[in-house]
């Protein structure tokens, strides 16, 4: 990569949208001041050549194919999935095994926005009115999700009363799915500095960060920013390596998974009271 890309997106909520005040950090902050801490404090580490050749040996083994996702409904199923997931953003479908107070889909963490906007703006593509409905997980079944300035993925079984969160991260991190079961998290929010973060689902439904990508820049004596540290894992690789062992995954990124409008998710449904 020629260049540092810094990427920036805004915590705050929409005008109408409601902000859950946080007293502490969130779990998912606090996963990625301890990440970020380890990097620092291993940029520091001579590592030596079988922690190198271990860690590159892994990535190796890592499968980065991307693999659609694939669903078999009836109609009738499909329409019921979408039914309940619209009941989600009424708030009339509750969220179980969340944060105590945080119950529906109103209440959620820097989410959250409230029906009447999101049908105004049923047509409007990208941040904030960004959804998915698709198998997420593997199991043929839709997952539904919103990219606001957190991002939700939600399960759902039909005949339930309720709804659970698959998946929660920050927006300003999150850059896309990357197939079934494949999280993309781009990092750039510090000076100099660039990650890029493989989440795969495991086999315990837990995701899990397989791969982390730290890249650091200095400024060269032709004054352009050039990479002059590479980071796989906590572990310090040449740039042969990095090169070698991030291409499958730069290419991995090319096939990301679409989102949708809330139109295109739901259809005429957004018309039916």
């Amino acid at each position: 990569m020629g260049s540092l890309i810094v990427q920036i997106v805004s915590e705050e909520p929409t005008e109408s949208g409601t902000l859950i005040e946080k007293t502490e950090l969130s779990v998912v902050q606090e996963e990625q001041e301890k990440s970020e801490t380890l990097m620092e404090e291993n940029a520091w580490i001579e590592d030596t050549e079988d922690d190198v050749t271990a860690v590159c040996e892994m990535v190796r083994a890592v499968d980065f194919t991307v693999e659609e996702p694939h669903m078999e409904l009836t109609e009738e199923e499909d329409r019921a999935y979408k039914e309940a997931f619209l009941r989600l953003l009424k708030n009339e479908l509750p969220i179980t095994g969340w944060n105590e107070g945080e119950d529906c889909y109103q209440n959620l963490w820097w989410a959250g926005i409230p029906y009447e906007e999101l049908l105004e703006k049923r047509d409007s593509v990208g941040f904030p009115y960004s959804y998915y409905y698709d198998d997420i997980d593997g199991d043929g079944k839709p997952e539904f999700g919103v990219n606001q300035s957190a991002v939700y993925f939600f399960d759902y079984e039909l005949g339930e009363e309720a709804c659970s969160i698959f998946y929660c991260g920050l927006s300003r991190y999150f850059e896309n799915l990357l197939g079934v079961g494949k999280i993309w998290e781009y990092d750039a929010q510090h000076s100099q500095v660039e990650r890029n973060r493989y989440i795969v689902l495991n086999s315990d439904g837990k995701w899990e960060t397989v791969v982390e990508w730290h890249m650091t820049y200095d400024l060269g004596s032709d004054g352009n920013w050039e990479p002059h540290f590479y980071n796989i894992n906590g572990v310090k690789v040449g740039k042969e390596d990095w090169e070698e062992l991030i291409a499958p995954f730069y290419e991995a990124t090319e096939h990301k998974v679409p989102t949708k409008t809330l139109t295109e998710v739901f259809g005429e449904l957004l018309e039916v009271e």
